[in-house]
């Protein structure tokens, strides 16, 4: 007896095949077909696919989310910066006042400002290493990303740079200060400084923003080509101090040399 619906059934098994024979690696990680520009990336190296999605990020015509995207660094460093000025306040009270317990203050204006200034300074220029290193790079990369992995992180960066950096080289620095102008002998340590430091919850906005970028250029073909096609002549700050850097013939050997060496182990 004639049955359609055997057919029927068969030509879904047939689709079904050619789907998955047809999709690509990187439509099988984010299960979308339209990742044209995606599949493409993923043909890069790591380094050329964070050179990649940088430019796109910087130039990203909605504000809110490149801003969301670049401005978490801020509130971190801000952060580190509280964190330093506590601690290095009082390690400095510590030196130059000895046994006398004074309030923040009134120690902040009593004294020397070179060890504080030296601490913000050095902890800031951390928090921001750290932070490209190893959470802006990360999320640079097309594959999943872990919220809390990329929290942990950057508290660990903020705690570092801003907490434990400052308790290690203040000393130093205080020390140096007080030799360099003759001062009396200091006496030997007897306590740690208590510090104190902050939670770190201004990534999430990061986040935030490449989540909304990435879907974007998962699902809307058409605003991406349109897109590409304004930014792909336009140069970052990054490519206009190279492009500047290459004027000297001994800056543009090593640069070449560099990118020869990365095509070989691509």
């Amino acid at each position: 007896m004639f049955d359609p619906s055997t057919y029927w059934k068969e030509s879904i098994i047939t689709s079904q095949e050619k789907d998955n024979v047809n999709k690509n690696f990187i439509e099988n990680i984010i299960k979308s077909p339209n990742s044209t520009l995606l599949t493409k990336i993923s043909m890069l190296s790591s380094r050329q696919q964070s050179d990649f999605m940088s430019k796109l990020i910087n130039f990203w015509p909605i504000d809110i989310e490149r801003r969301a995207y670049n401005y978490s660094t801020f509130p971190i460093v801000a952060g580190s910066i509280v964190t330093s000025t506590i601690i290095s306040t009082k390690i400095n009270s510590n030196f130059y006042m000895l046994p006398e317990k004074l309030k923040f203050q009134t120690a902040l204006s009593l004294c020397p400002k070179r060890p504080l200034v030296l601490a913000i300074y050095v902890s800031s220029l951390t928090t921001f290493g750290f932070d490209f290193l190893f959470v802006k790079k990360e999320l640079l990369q097309l594959k999943e990303q872990c919220s809390s992995c990329i929290l942990t992180k950057c508290i660990a960066g903020g705690i570092l740079s801003g907490v434990v950096l400052p308790i290690l080289s203040l000393p130093y620095l205080s020390y140096y200060f007080l030799s360099f102008n003759n001062a009396m002998k200091l006496p030997d340590p007897k306590n740690f400084t208590a510090f104190m430091s902050i939670s770190l919850e201004g990534i999430k906005i990061s986040l935030w923003g490449r989540n909304r970028i990435f879907n974007t250029i998962e699902m809307d073909n058409d605003f991406l080509n349109n897109f590409y096609g304004e930014i792909e002549n336009k140069q970052t700050f990054t490519e206009k101090i190279i492009k500047f850097l290459r004027k000297a013939s001994f800056i543009d050997e090593i640069m070449i040399a560099e990118e020869k060496k990365t095509k070989r182990n691509i």
